[in-house]
């Protein structure tokens, strides 16, 4: 709808008046990775990982996450039994420094 393509624009906006990204991580596929399992769900852990390991090597990092996944309940689309989970303060705490650093978009 309308709506999404006005965050695209503002995002495109946004993303033209930054210095170059070294690279993008797609928070979902890095979260969900090897997650497929009864207990399984989205790993803030996983994408701090991920994000950190660029961020040593001197790369310029842009983090992508739906806005859903910066809730205090996430969907979880593991095959776990459970179909959301509630993130922990770790997991807020991420968040908040990714937000901080301004690496993190949440479209």
């Amino acid at each position: 709808g309308s709506r999404g393509s006005d965050r695209l624009r503002r995002f495109s906006r946004w993303l033209e008046g930054q210095p170059a990204f070294d690279f993008v991580v797609d928070g979902p596929n890095v979260g969900y990775a090897n997650q497929n399992f009864e207990g399984g769900r989205f790993s803030f852990a996983q994408v701090a990982e991920v994000v950190s390991m660029l961020q040593r090597a001197g790369k310029r990092v842009l983090l992508i996450l739906p806005a859903k996944y910066a809730r205090d309940v996430v969907p979880n689309h593991t095959s776990s039994s459970q179909p959301d989970d509630r993130i922990t303060a770790a997991d807020r705490a991420l968040l908040d420094g990714w937000r901080s650093e301004g690496l993190l978009d949440t479209t």
